[in-house]
């Protein structure tokens, strides 16, 4: 199992067998409409991969279903019930699967570069 960040390059190999157990716990959110009362909802939710060495992977982006899905699996394929394909993503694929975040670091470079250039020239 490899754990990713999102907008980093860095990614750590986890073990299955090193795998203890996951939990997840609801964080409340609170919102309002105007000047209603905020109410209190759980939509994230903080999930944790208990490793056997006592260290925990915390992580936010699993919902409820993904959680229970993932462990699901983990759980079959530690007891070798079933067979766990890897594919190699091709460069199209690849760049399809993470244009919004190719898409955030272009934008984000030509903002840096447009102000950069406004404060050269009005210096």
């Amino acid at each position: 199992m490899i754990v990713s960040y999102q907008f980093l390059p860095f990614s750590k190999k986890v073990l299955l067998n090193d795998i203890n157990g996951f939990k997840q716990i609801p964080k409340p959110v609170k919102y309002s409409k105007g000047f209603e009362k905020p109410q209190t909802i759980y939509t994230i939710f903080e999930t944790f991969i208990i490793l056997k060495n006592k260290n925990d992977i915390k992580t936010y982006a699993l919902d409820d279903f993904e959680f229970n899905e993932v462990r699901k699996l983990v759980e079959k394929i530690k007891r070798r019930e079933g067979k766990l394909e890897v594919k190699k993503l091709t460069t199209i694929e690849f760049f399809f699967q993470n244009f919004s975040v190719i898409l955030f670091l272009i934008i984000c470079l030509i903002l840096v570069l447009g102000l950069s250039n406004a404060l050269i020239n009005n210096s």
